[in-house]
């Protein structure tokens, strides 16, 4: 996946684990009757290879109903030797039947000559009360 400079885009993930919960690959929805406190783990790669090492960052954050943002993370490198960068964030809390959280990833080029590719990623969810 390709993530355009500076905008912050919908993660896709292509394998699941899914124990009842309504989850399509880019959302997670909380399931009727199963409000209550959850984690949220996630955390995604991107690949600066094709464009260079000039001062890129990264970005990731779990938006809840299109617009409230639970977590955010970034990370700018700013020793410009590694072309992939891993960044994670994580979000403990109360999360009401119909939620929907989407995880969103923004790659910055240095120079801002191009986009990064989104290599890898990861979602865990887990209720815990």
């Amino acid at each position: 996946t390709t993530i355009s400079r500076g905008v912050w885009t919908d993660v896709t993930f292509t394998e699941t684990a899914d124990s009842g919960t309504t989850f399509n690959g880019t959302t997670f929805t909380v399931p009727a009757g199963e409000g209550g406190v959850y984690e949220l783990i996630a955390w995604v790669e991107g690949d600066y290879n094709s464009i260079g090492n000039d001062g890129e960052a990264a970005g990731i954050r779990f938006d809840k109903n299109s617009g409230t943002i639970l977590a955010e993370a970034s990370f700018l490198n700013l020793d410009h030797s590694d072309r992939n960068q891993v960044i994670n964030t994580s979000y403990m809390g109360s999360l009401a039947a119909g939620d929907t959280i989407v995880v969103e990833a923004r790659f910055v080029d240095g120079n801002a000559s191009g986009s990064a590719t989104l290599s890898e990623a990861a979602l865990t969810i887990k209720k815990v009360a």
